[in-house]
């Protein structure tokens, strides 16, 4: 994993698992950058589960990461991720910029709302982009049945594979659709 920001006790790094590599010095230099902030109108409970949310980001997002963090990268402002071992995050096409998941508290309630913190050239557009696909989650696919995930064997031509998020593995080609919720209003 590369580390954005190297000194022990303070390290961040950035996961990624497929897909080109980026600038890793970019991205370094981008995390140094003010970072901008976008907010998704998107709210969660104390005790609700985000896992939902966090299969959709990695299955529908190109570019997706997971932000670590030690705590004194928390400590010295660089960063505020949601969690130490891995916040969802997006690295742009540039290569250059990446945002990641936060959250900040509803005031006299127990809700908190979910944003993006981006860093780099195109920080404000990554930051939206994130909170773009959270909004999209949260109208579409919150409190549905989850994505539908099919494994085909890599015999099969990708021209052939049925509409999806392809994910290419060694023996396998795996294929998940996210189909709507349906509307509570039928």
């Amino acid at each position: 994993m590369p580390l954005l920001h190297e000194p022990d006790g303070a390290q961040v790094g950035l996961r990624l698992e497929d897909g080109p590599q980026p600038d890793i010095e970019a991205l370094r230099t981008a995390l140094t950058t003010d970072p901008a902030e976008s907010w998704s109108g998107v709210t969660v409970g104390a005790e609700e589960a985000t896992d939902g949310l966090d299969l959709f980001l990695a299955s529908v997002a190109d570019g997706w990461a997971l932000l670590t963090a030690q705590r004194g990268a928390i400590q010295a402002g660089l960063i505020r991720p949601i969690v130490l071992t891995g916040t969802p995050a997006l690295v742009d096409n540039d290569g250059a910029s990446f945002a990641y998941r936060v959250l900040r508290k509803i005031s006299g309630q127990e809700r908190w709302e979910f944003g993006a913190v981006g860093h780099g050239p195109h920080a404000t557009p990554v930051a939206r982009q994130l909170t773009d696909l959270i909004s999209r989650w949260d109208r579409n696919h919150r409190g549905g049945p989850g994505p539908h995930i099919e494994l085909l064997p890599t015999s099969i031509p990708t021209t052939d594979l049925p509409p999806g998020r392809v994910v290419p593995k060694r023996h396998t080609h795996t294929v998940l659709t996210w189909d709507r919720r349906p509307s509570s209003d039928t």
